[in-house]
C-alpha cells in the first residue's frame, strides 16, 4: 500500500521519505489546500485535516501539524506557531521569551484511510535561546529550540530524534504491527 502525505513542505517530505524507507514501505506525496478548523486541540485539526483529505483523493492519507508551546504561557502560541510567527515578525516573536524559557514541540500525524483513524504524537522539550544569526524562515522553531540533553539548537543537531521523527515512528510502528 502506498501512502499519500499531504504536505508541500520539503523538510516534511524528506523526514516521511526516510523513514518510510527504513520501513521499506512507499509514500507518495500531494499538496492540497485544507481548511483548518479553529481548535487548541492539534489532534482534533489533524483528524479534521485528514477526514478532508481523505473525502478528495479517496486513500490513504496522512496529514501532520505541528504545535509549539512555550511553557510560561498557556497552549500559547501552540498550533498556531505559523500566524503567529508571520504576524507578529522576527523581532516581536523573539520577545515573546526570555532566553532559556522552557518549551516543547508537539507533532501530530493523523492516519485516515476507509477503516482506521488513528492519530500518532511526537514531542520534544528543550529551552529556548534568542542567540541566533538567522532564523531559519522555513522552520523558524528549529532555529531557536535548544531539545533536552543538548546544547545546539535543532537545525545545528544531526540525526536527532525530533518531534516530527518520533510521530512517524510512532505510525510506522503502528502500521507494522497491524498490517
Amino acid at each position: 500500500m502506498t501512502y499519500t502525505i499531504i504536505t508541500g513542505n520539503t523538510l516534511k517530505k524528506d523526514k516521511f521519505i526516510k523513514e518510510f524507507n527504513v520501513h521499506n514501505l512507499s509514500c507518495e506525496f500531494l499538496k492540497i489546500d485544507l481548511l483548518e478548523i479553529q481548535s487548541d486541540d492539534p489532534k482534533k485539526v489533524s483528524i479534521n485535516k485528514a477526514r478532508q483529505a481523505f473525502d478528495l483523493v479517496n486513500k490513504a492519507v496522512v496529514v501532520d501539524d505541528v504545535g509549539f508551546y512555550i511553557d510560561k504561557y498557556i497552549n500559547y502560541p501552540g498550533i498556531y506557531i505559523k500566524h503567529t510567527f508571520k504576524g507578529l515578525g522576527i523581532d516581536n516573536f523573539l520577545n515573546l521569551f526570555n532566553e532559556d524559557d522552557t518549551a516543547k514541540i508537539v507533532c501530530t500525524i493523523c492516519l485516515k484511510d476507509c477503516d482506521k483513524e488513528k492519530v500518532f504524537v511526537g514531542e520534544i522539550t528543550g529551552k529556548l535561546t534568542k542567540k541566533v544569526n538567522n532564523i531559519n524562515i522555513e522552520n523558524p522553531l528549529s532555529s531557536i529550540f535548544i531539545p533536552n540533553g543538548h546544547i545546539k539548537t535543532l537545525e545545528n543537531l544531526s540525526n536527532i530524534k525530533d518531534h516530527r521523527t518520533i510521530a512517524i515512528k510512532n505510525m510506522l510502528k503502528y502500521l507494522n504491527e497491524n498490517n
